[in-house]
């Protein structure tokens, strides 16, 4: 069922071609959406917030602050990547409630997520630690860990990945076996699948959302403590 959003919509016409599938489209509209939301949210500033002031506000207050906790005086390197992390992923997920596939109930989507997680969680540390300091940390506490150290990498990668890919197209599957069943049993698809919709769409996309991102903080986290 992943395979939906990988279907080719159109191809530019640049070289030999490059297709764009429907994952790429919906992640540009979920891109559109956040950078047209941001703009509404903090435009007209003002000493005595609006309420859209205040939205905005509390939004990036509790991504400071939860960084801030764990990372201390880098919070302010990681927290914009983490907040964006967050809205971004969320957006993806909850593209469902308007009867679109997300683009993470696919391997292919999810994965680079995680491959962009855990390079920046790489260079980060490289930079704040040196190169030689990053290096080092590789064979504490003996020598004997170094190859297990970099293997920890890449099982991170499917770790966050595999967590996200599997839960969603788990959430989207469910959902289209009971459509498809009330369509067969000639009961009208109305108010079952959307009370299910509460939680396969809006609790557990919400709730992957806030894993993955919870799981990068951690991450970063335990390499910055190393």
């Amino acid at each position: 069922m992943s395979e939906g959003v990988m279907k080719v919509l159109f191809t530019i016409p640049i070289g030999k071609g490059i297709p764009v599938r429907v994952a790429v489209v919906e992640m540009w509209g979920v891109m559109a959406f956040l950078i047209i939301l941001a703009f509404y949210l903090t435009s007209n500033m003002k000493l005595v917030p609006s309420r859209k002031q205040v939205i905005a506000e509390f939004i990036v207050d509790s991504i400071n602050k939860i960084t801030k906790n764990f990372l201390g005086h880098y919070w302010h390197i990681f927290a914009p990547y983490l907040g964006t992390l967050f809205l971004f992923l969320l957006g993806l997920n909850l593209l469902g409630l308007i009867g679109l596939q997300p683009p993470t109930s696919n391997l292919n989507v999810t994965a680079s997520f995680g491959v962009m997680s855990i390079l920046i969680l790489i260079v980060s540390t490289i930079v704040l630690k040196n190169p030689i300091g990053w290096f080092l940390s590789h064979f504490k506490p003996i020598p004997i860990v170094f190859p297990f150290k970099f293997l920890d990498y890449l099982t991170r990668i499917l770790s966050l990945s595999a967590r996200l890919f599997g839960n969603i197209l788990a959430g989207v599957t469910v959902m289209e076996l009971i459509y498809h069943g009330l369509i067969k049993a000639h009961i009208p698809p109305v108010g079952i699948p959307a009370a299910l919709s509460l939680y396969f769409d809006i609790f557990d996309g919400v709730l992957q959302a806030v894993i993955f991102t919870f799981l990068s903080l951690i991450y970063l986290y335990e390499a910055l403590e190393e």
